[in-house]
């Protein structure tokens, strides 16, 4: 399975930080209080061989959580999906505006099965910097 190697996690983490960066819901994982790290890995059944790197979590609206091996979400109905990193190819490009209170958007993925998939996050900066990051990851897959 292909991951992310400890080497790529501080490139992953600047690009993340100058391509978008951090709000009020979305940062990089180790920035979160423990409590919510807890919330969000449990939430989501997350594996103690992955390392978390990037969240967005808003109780009750979303959570999404980019790791070493996956990216992690939790939709609408509560149920919790992940891609592994290695089948992902294409992000979708069209910003969904979708509730203007809460200031959440939708990205879309696109896998090697032709699956597409979306998942909701915080707008504006932080949103902009997970695009990056998913697009910088699908370009180190191909080095």
């Amino acid at each position: 399975m292909w991951q992310i190697n400890k080497s790529f996690i501080s490139r992953i983490n600047k690009h993340f930080d100058s391509r978008g960066g951090k709000g009020n819901f979305t940062m990089l994982f180790d920035n979160f209080p423990p409590h919510i790290q807890t919330e969000i890995l449990t939430l989501l059944g997350v594996s103690t061989e992955e390392k978390p790197l990037i969240a967005s979590y808003r109780k009750g609206y979303y959570c999404l959580l980019l790791t070493t091996h996956k990216l992690w979400w939790n939709n609408p109905n509560n149920n919790t999906l992940f891609v592994k990193l290695e089948n992902i190819i294409e992000t979708r490009t069209q910003i969904k505006y979708m509730n203007p209170k809460c200031d959440i958007f939708r990205l879309g993925i696109i896998t090697k099965d032709a699956k597409e998939l979306e998942f909701q996050m915080e707008a504006g900066r932080p949103f902009s910097g997970v695009w990056n990051v998913i697009t910088m990851i699908i370009g180190l897959r191909k080095e």
